[in-house]
């Protein structure tokens, strides 16, 4: 897992991540940096709780994105997101409904 804006944005650049949770508070940097990226490069986006909830589970202060390496819990996490509207905000520029595509096959590391 990757946690907070610049580091996301590092590792989708990379193409390691293989879904991005956005926070439904996010501010408009996050979501203008992170959400536009994440769709240019096809990973999917889930629309998650508030950053306070976000950082509350994972034991840190508010969080507004996380970057989700393994495929495994990325698809867990993409098929159980409820359909409908997705990370955004009015007015801004990014995917508005949550993106369900598989993680694109990653030639294995050596």
């Amino acid at each position: 897992m990757v946690i907070g804006v610049d580091a996301v944005r590092r590792e989708l650049q990379a193409d390691e991540l293989s879904c991005v949770v956005v926070a439904s508070d996010a501010s408009e940097r996050a979501v203008d940096k992170v959400v536009r990226l994440a769709a240019a490069r096809r990973v999917p986006l889930v629309a998650g709780p508030d950053a306070a909830a976000i950082g509350a589970r994972l034991g840190r202060p508010p969080v507004m994105v996380v970057g989700v390496r393994d495929r495994g819990l990325a698809g867990g996490i993409v098929r159980s997101a409820p359909p409908g509207k997705g990370p955004g905000r009015p007015g801004a520029r990014g995917p508005r409904a949550v993106v369900r595509e598989p993680a694109r096959e990653r030639p294995e590391r050596q």
